[in-house]
């Protein structure tokens, strides 16, 4: 068993290593949010590495502190999600609550663990039994409480993130995306899942438990190297910081939004600007020469829609025009006619397609080819 700790320790000491690197390589990966990441990679591998210590018995005094450093885990997480979402970090003072269980979790931890006799803390460490009685159940509840309350913190942030990022942005990285939510999803799933299962177990199986947290420290990792576009901050849509649009205090009237609208009409029609797959609210407000609260909320009060479905709308309609031309179909693949539409990637025109037409673009080039 001892042999399977020392492995452990060693991982454990890469993985820190790992995360030093990251935060400090500010070259390759210099992103706000990249070095919370490191942080949770630390504050992971600190609970592994002090699992290790106490297979060996060693440094009595600091018997459980790593069940107490995962709580700065979960707020670390948080942050980061927040800050992967905007590209920057902006701190206030209101972020210093954050910490509030961690140094609940701290006392206890002094008070019912760390005055213990000696004897009786290697007593512990030698049966290989957890600590029982009100420290344990508080700091399950606590862990519990803990991870509901970030994780609704995370889902709330992510989707008033997409809410905003569609009325900003015309394109869409859904490969980003979905790695993104399933990234998120197994660091708030996995700790939950390992607190049940320390609850329902009779021994302390640390070196189990420990070799569980390296698996997940290291999927992190390879999930950073393997996809990069994650770790690089380019959020789930686009590298952007949110506009601060206060609708209510700057409402457009109606004729005001109608006048606008036929402007921006009149720009679409002329330049056919949804044909930059790059193309920002902004970016039409600037040839406007308007503001992108008052571009918006014409958008949205006179066609109904997000500005990301308004664009890709003219995408698809010009998309099915050139599917239509029975010359453009012989030299170009239903791909490169996304790309020619303004469209930055297959499955993203795939969607926008299906939402306009309610059918695929080669279901949709069936019924011009049984019509002629």
């Amino acid at each position: 068993m001892q042999n399977l700790a020392a492995i452990i320790i060693y991982n454990a000491i890469v993985l820190i290593t790992f995360s030093i690197f990251l935060i400090l390589n500010k070259k390759r990966y210099n992103i706000p949010a990249n070095k919370f990441l490191g942080m949770v990679i630390i504050s992971i591998s600190l609970v592994i590495l002090e699992f290790g210590i106490s297979e060996y018995r060693l440094f009595p005094s600091i018997y459980m502190l790593g069940s107490v450093i995962g709580f700065i885990g979960f707020p670390l997480l948080y942050f980061y999600v927040h800050t992967y979402l905007r590209n920057k970090y902006q701190y206030n003072r209101i972020h210093i609550w954050h910490l509030t269980l961690f140094i609940i979790q701290l006392i206890l931890w002094y008070i019912f663990i760390f005055k213990l006799e000696p004897s009786e803390k290697e007593n512990f460490m030698a049966s290989g039994r957890l600590h029982s009685g009100f420290y344990m159940l508080q700091r399950n509840i606590a862990v519990f409480l803990m991870i509901i309350v970030y994780t609704f913190f995370m889902i709330k942030d992510i989707r008033n993130y997409h809410i905003h990022a569609l009325e900003e942005y015309s394109y869409l990285n859904r490969n980003t995306k979905r790695w993104f939510y399933f990234f998120i999803s197994s660091l708030c799933i996995l700790p939950f899942s390992l607190t049940v299962v320390i609850m329902m177990i009779n021994k302390n199986e640390i070196v189990f438990i420990s070799i569980i947290f390296i698996v997940i420290a290291f999927v992190i990792m390879l999930t950073v190297l393997l996809r990069p576009e994650i770790y690089r901050g380019l959020g789930v849509i686009a590298p952007i910081q949110l506009s601060k649009r206060k609708a209510k205090s700057q409402a457009l009237s109606d004729i005001h939004k109608r006048d606008l609208f036929k402007k921006l009409e009149q720009h679409i029609v002329a330049k056919s600007p949804y044909l930059n797959p790059k193309l920002t609210l902004r970016d039409l407000a600037e040839a406007l020469k308007t503001n992108a609260n008052y571009l918006s909320q014409s958008i949205n009060g006179i066609s109904e829609k997000s500005f990301f479905d308004y664009i890709n709308k003219y995408r698809v309609e010009h998309a099915k025009l050139l599917l239509s031309q029975p010359k453009l179909i012989t030299n170009y693949t239903i791909e490169s006619i996304a790309y020619e539409s303004g469209f930055n990637s297959k499955s993203s025109f795939y969607v926008a397609f299906n939402k306009f037409c309610g059918m695929r673009p080669s279901e949709y080039l069936k019924t011009i080819h049984s019509s002629s």
